[in-house]
């Protein structure tokens, strides 16, 4: 690219930003560490840790507790909150312990899983219930009788006598009676919590990496030191659990949350939601950077059973966003013009994938659609807040955040605020160019407020 194009597109991104209220919450000038930014962010799931409930699982692409209830506070029983990508649950959790009524939708029938058990309302029979099967847990012994998942990696995922001893708990989980549905959840959840700690992969990037020698030989030396290892880590993340419900048992003011069935999305919300029903929407789609989230959690979709084959995984990769490949990326009717202009600053010649346009276009089209669908259910000045990251190919920034001001404006939203608040990653050679082209700070991660007019 030229140095005139460098500077069309860059006034292009800035003309974008003129005349909104963008806020900055991180030093542009290199004063503090990038990774010390991104854990403070609002955004960053990490903080959530601290909090009961929210910690029973690493839920890496959720946002901060703080962050929702900073947009939720002076809400009261009258206001509906709904989160329409709720993943791992934490904007129904913060509602439910606020007494503030909710909704979550989320396609990942396993994210949909923890997204339910955490935000249940468990009351002492409960409890007494969960701290029996822990102290049975303890005492089992044998081999199992159920087969693993047809998943092609599974003998890699795991060590043999890793697998047969996850096998062996899920055997005596899975056979609890439905009279102790909610227990029999709370004991899944944890069996599926552990899973990436004994196995011989993490997650990363799009997907899963395999761990290092050192790591691997480290659960190897652990489990020759004491071979009950899987249920000591069993044990010890049910003690977890069982501390945080007798914390939060005496708040009388909880309310549980509705929270869909996988199959309704959040492009087809309003086929369940109320016209002008909602009071405030709080969500992070998934971001267009080509993750697939089938991907990044398939150890627990196959290993929980949400996913009994590849026809399943199939199915279920085709109900999300547009935002990765592995997919059929079917057809695109809406061609945003700010999003045109965007791709032609890109040269395609340089993609990694020659779809990506495409994804990107499709991308943007659902969205468009989940912004329509949120004029139908909000009510008359309620607010939609946006958790959303930029992404870049070709060297070229795809401003997500300031597309969505766009689209969102078009179908009847005022743009309250965009609040930057960390930057977004890419490649080490994609950053340096992007600074040489004095674009790198759209690289960024924002939340975005409006308000329905």
């Amino acid at each position: 690219m030229h140095l005139s194009e460098n500077s069309k597109l860059k006034r292009f991104y800035e003309k974008l930003e003129q005349c909104r209220d963008v806020r900055h919450r991180y030093p542009t000038n290199g004063s503090i560490k990038i990774r010390q930014i991104i854990k403070e962010a609002p955004t960053n799931f990490t903080t959530a840790l601290d909090y009961p409930i929210h910690r029973w699982y690493y839920y890496k692409e959720g946002f901060s507790p703080s962050m929702v209830e900073d947009f939720v506070k002076g809400n009261h029983k009258e206001s509906i909150v709904i989160d329409p990508f709720c993943g791992g649950g934490t904007t129904l959790l913060v509602c439910m312990i606020r007494g503030i009524p909710s909704i979550g939708l989320e396609v990942n029938p396993f994210s949909s899983f923890l997204a339910r058990v955490k935000t249940r309302i468990y009351e002492k029979n409960d409890i007494k219930s969960f701290q029996k099967h822990i102290d049975k847990i303890r005492t089992l012994r044998g081999k199992s009788s159920i087969n693993p998942p047809k998943m092609s990696m599974i003998n890699r995922l795991f060590e043999p006598y890793v697998l047969e001893g996850l096998l062996f708990y899920k055997e005596h989980i899975t056979n609890i009676s439905d009279e102790e549905s909610k227990v029999r959840d709370l004991l899944m959840l944890g069996w599926l919590t552990i899973l990436e700690s004994v196995s011989n992969y993490r997650k990363g990037g799009n997907g899963l990496k395999l761990k290092t020698p050192t790591h691997r030989k480290a659960i190897l030396d652990r489990y020759l030191e004491e071979p009950t290892i899987i249920r000591q880590n069993l044990v010890n993340q049910y003690t977890i659990m069982l501390e945080d419900l007798e914390k939060t048992i005496l708040n009388r003011n909880r309310i549980e949350p509705i929270i869909h069935d996988p199959f309704v999305s959040a492009i087809n919300m309003k086929s369940v939601i109320p016209t002008s029903h909602i009071s405030i929407s709080i969500f992070s789609p998934t971001y267009a950077n080509c993750f697939d989230y089938c991907e990044i959690y398939k150890v627990e979709l196959w290993m929980g059973d949400f996913v009994k084959t590849y026809s399943d995984l199939k199915v279920l990769r085709q109900r999300s966003l547009r935002s990765h490949l592995n997919m059929n990326l079917g057809k695109v009717s809406y061609h945003d013009p700010i999003v045109e202009e965007v791709l032609s600053y890109i040269p395609v010649e340089r993609l990694w994938d020659k779809r990506i346009p495409m994804m990107i276009r499709g991308y943007f089209e659902d969205m468009y659609n989940v912004f329509k669908a949120h004029m139908d259910i909000l009510k008359e000045r309620g607010k939609m807040v946006v958790v959303v990251g930029n992404s870049a190919y070709g060297d070229v920034v795809i401003p997500t955040d300031l597309v969505f001001c766009e689209m969102a404006e078009s179908v009847g939203f005022k743009t309250l605020h965009i609040n930057v608040v960390r930057p977004e990653v890419t490649s080490s050679q994609q950053a340096v160019n992007l600074e040489k082209k004095g674009i790198d700070q759209y690289m960024r991660e924002s939340v975005l407020c409006f308000e329905r007019l």
